[in-house]
């Protein structure tokens, strides 16, 4: 299990530089700051964290920050997003290199909770895990 999460965690966090999303797209100024991984659930059982993982989401860019014991932070390039907070339930495209995973979010606070589909495109419809969906949940980090 430790083996896939850091593959699902890494591909998620991988990928070329993404082009910036323009900030009319951004719109979701509750999800900017910086948020730290605090549980998932990958095909909808619970995953290992096997690295702290922070994400700092601005103005349409998502930057993931990961801390490995004993060695320098990691950060990733940014990936671009768009929200539209008018959906029910919001709704997030996160892109990884390319490829847009439709996904799903909601803020509580303190709480931020991501759910993204990994097998094709259908956006999830309730923030719920599946076999097809990862799902994130962040704390954030006060500044």
């Amino acid at each position: 299990m430790k083996r896939f999460a850091t593959f699902v965690l890494l591909a998620l966090g991988s990928g070329s530089s993404a082009a910036p999303v323009p900030k009319e797209l951004a719109k979701g100024q509750k999800i900017n700051g910086l948020w730290e991984v605090a549980s998932m659930e990958i095909f909808g059982k619970p995953g290992a964290i096997v690295q702290k993982q922070s994400w700092r989401i601005d103005d349409g860019k998502i930057t993931v920050e990961l801390r490995v014991p004993n060695a320098a932070v990691r950060v990733r390039p940014p990936i671009a997003f768009a929200v539209d907070d008018s959906a029910a339930p919001k709704s997030l495209d996160y892109n990884t290199g390319g490829a847009m995973r439709p996904a799903i979010y909601e803020v509580d606070g303190d709480t931020l909770k991501i759910l993204m589909n990994l097998q094709g495109r259908e956006r999830p419809k309730t923030m719920r895990s599946d076999e097809t969906t990862v799902l994130y949940v962040f704390k954030r980090v006060k500044e």
